[in-house]
């Protein structure tokens, strides 16, 4: 699918999802109707906003994921799956490189280290 669709390929999860439902005989892949908490839509331009705010301010994340709701745990995957996905491979590198610099801290310091 990653191969056709590229980013707009659903995630693992969502699949595994679909699935489960076509299996118990649903023909649709869309959401029953339900009670609680309206249905958000996330389009190219809200995600672009939301990616230019957290690029900004880091501590943005922390704060959104942390007032989030998510219904499930699948919500929780394809939200962690998205967010990975959409990095560039600069965000991993530079992680990956800051690692020496964090271990030799902590060894310097005799693993009493909290990075603040």
């Amino acid at each position: 699918m990653v191969a056709t669709l590229g980013n707009d390929a659903p995630s693992y999860a969502t699949v595994k999802r679909w699935v489960a439902k076509f299996k118990q005989g649903k023909e649709s892949i869309e959401d029953d109707a339900h009670p609680g908490r309206p249905v958000t839509v996330a389009t190219p331009e809200m995600v672009n906003k939301v990616y230019d705010i957290v690029m900004t301010d880091r501590r943005v994340t922390e704060r959104y994921v942390a007032s989030t709701h998510f219904v499930s745990d699948y919500d929780v995957i394809g939200e962690v799956e998205g967010f990975l996905n959409g990095q560039e491979k600069g965000f991993y590198k530079s992680g990956i490189e800051a690692l020496k610099t964090r271990w030799q801290k902590c060894i310097d310091t005799q693993r009493d280290y909290v990075e603040k």
